[in-house]
């Protein structure tokens, strides 16, 4: 089983990968996935399984997360089409028996008058009906627990909001 980081070929995949490496996951367990796979040769020179995947191809998709275990599935970039970009990468998740699928979602989905966050908002709602287990579904599609929002706000570097947060991007399962 293995870790699939979707959109690898952009900023925030491509630190996802190397945050993975630098926690000692074996790179043999890492899948980096995205468009231009020549972006991610330098990940492949490391071990790391590079696959060719495009939010559009559902085919495509669903053989990049053939045999993962846990998937994050970083946003896309087209805005007006990403809901459905989004919904297949949930589709293909569900039916390849993926065990945990998290979004990177925008902070306070749920609540937030940004109008970007439509798009967040869709696909928030569509992994909550896909019964797919994810931390962005475990609070009721609010994305206070998705990656987007792992990282510490507080002024304080122990404190308890920090280690809650914390404790949720790291908690069972999580992408480690």
């Amino acid at each position: 089983m293995s870790i699939v980081i979707t959109g690898a070929t952009g900023q925030l995949g491509r630190h996802v990968v190397e945050a993975l490496l630098q926690r000692n996951v074996p790179a043999a367990e890492i899948v980096a996935a995205g468009r231009s796979v020549e972006k991610l040769a330098d990940f492949a020179a490391r071990g790391v399984q590079v696959r060719a995947m495009d939010y559009t191809d559902a085919t495509s998709v669903a053989q990049v997360l053939k045999g993962g275990s846990k998937v994050l599935l970083v946003s896309g970039n087209e805005v007006g089409a990403r809901v459905d970009q989004h919904r297949t990468v949930i589709e293909a998740a569900k039916a390849q028996g993926v065990e945990l699928l998290a979004y990177t979602s925008v902070a306070n989905a749920d609540t937030t008058a940004m109008k970007l966050a439509a798009d967040h908002q869709a696909t928030e709602a569509i992994l909550k009906d896909s019964g797919s287990r994810s931390p962005s579904s475990a609070t009721a599609g609010t994305s206070k627990t998705t990656p987007t929002n792992c990282r510490a706000r507080s002024p304080r570097a122990h404190s308890p909001e920090r280690r809650r947060r914390q404790s949720q991007c790291r908690g069972p399962g999580g992408l480690r």
